[in-house]
């Protein structure tokens, strides 16, 4: 029963409310944490849905660490690597060549920004890593696609993956650190200041421009 400072649904106002957050961290994290800095989430993907979760114009905090998963962009939600929290410290000072952050992904796309992705996006502060294998499609391995995002995308180590060739044509055995497969934005991707390659195969390419894929 309410009894004082009651709102019209009997709830007491001034009960706390569990904070929700977008830290992030690989070896803290766990995603049943509300992701404050103190009780940090343990992926990306995560950390992404609690922020925009928050509202418009969030950042993802994100720790030293490898995070092998599929990241996906969302429009007005940053992700800036290079943070420092581990099992002997937590204080989130950003420092990206020594607290490094990898995103070690799990697909042949890598790393997507799609339609609806602009420059208010900022991705910064990553080693971005392409799946190793033997691409199924003429699409081949890729550590970062834009396909139709126009994102901003700063001070990152992007590294496409070898390709083994084991399987498929010669026509699929690709290695694309960046490919920017279209942007629906006029002002188009912003790519500055990262340090980009490609792996080992038939056809290697730091930064591809090519047509959009389905």
């Amino acid at each position: 029963t309410c009894t004082t400072d009651c709102d019209d649904g009997g709830v007491e106002p001034d009960a706390p409310i569990a904070p929700v957050g977008a830290y992030v961290s690989a070896m803290t994290g766990d995603d049943s944490n509300m992701g404050t800095e103190t009780a940090p989430v343990k992926t990306i993907g995560k950390g992404i849905a609690n922020a925009t979760l928050l509202g418009s114009d969030r950042s993802v905090i994100v720790a030293e660490g490898s995070y092998a998963e599929k990241v996906t962009l969302v429009e007005g939600v940053d992700l800036l690597g290079g943070h420092q929290c581990n099992a002997q410290a937590c204080d989130w000072s950003r420092d990206i060549a020594t607290y490094k952050t990898t995103i070690a992904n799990t697909d042949f796309e890598g790393v997507l920004a799609g339609n609806g992705i602009t420059q208010a996006t900022l991705i910064s502060g990553f080693t971005i890593t392409g799946m190793v294998g033997a691409p199924s499609s003429t699409t081949g391995t890729v550590a970062l696609t834009l396909n139709g995002g126009s994102p901003t995308v700063r001070g990152n180590t992007i590294a496409g993956a070898s390709t083994n060739g084991s399987s498929g044509s010669d026509a699929n055995n690709r290695s694309i650190g960046v490919a920017v497969r279209g942007t629906t934005h006029a002002a188009g991707v912003l790519i500055e200041n990262n340090d980009i390659s490609s792996g080992s195969a038939v056809q290697s390419v730091g930064v591809a421009i090519e047509s959009a894929t389905p």
